[in-house]
């Protein structure tokens, strides 16, 4: 985007700008990887508690993206407007830093979450809580409320 000069018809602040800063990709891949760990932590957690109370392996993913689903959302549309803002400086190093941090935030939020984790859960149900075993899951999601 920033080399092949993409967006620059659109994002006039990059005019003259066709290199890619080295250290975006290092600052870029360690805080958000510590931002997915951190919404990974609040989601999975979520489900593991679900499973430890009684619900089978689907209806814990279910209710629990259902319950985290929100928070989740609106802290990736925070997190991704705090990044975009970065997007108006001068600085060439954060203007490209921001791009790739809103992307990846938007991209987390809105597609890992909500639907790559839940389906691979789904899938692999023994795999997901290996060496962890839980209780008789007797529970579904009749008992959606509680």
């Amino acid at each position: 985007i920033f080399q092949y000069t993409w967006l620059h018809p659109v994002w006039t602040g990059m005019e003259g700008i066709e290199a890619y800063a080295w250290m975006v990709p290092i600052f870029s891949f360690s805080l958000l990887s510590a931002l997915a760990l951190d919404y990974d932590i609040f989601l999975l957690t979520r489900i593991a508690e679900l499973r430890s109370k009684g619900y089978g392996d689907r209806a814990a993913v279910i209710k629990g993206v259902y319950k985290t689903g929100r928070i989740i959302s609106f802290a990736g549309i925070v997190m991704a407007l705090n990044f975009g803002g970065l997007m108006f400086t001068s600085v060439v190093l954060l203007n490209q830093f921001g791009f790739v941090a809103l992307v990846a935030v938007l991209v987390d939020t809105f597609v890992v979450r909500p639907f790559m984790v839940p389906a691979l859960m789904s899938a692999l149900p023994s795999a997901v809580w290996w060496p962890r075993k839980f209780e008789r899951d007797d529970r579904d999601l009749d008992d959606m409320d509680h």
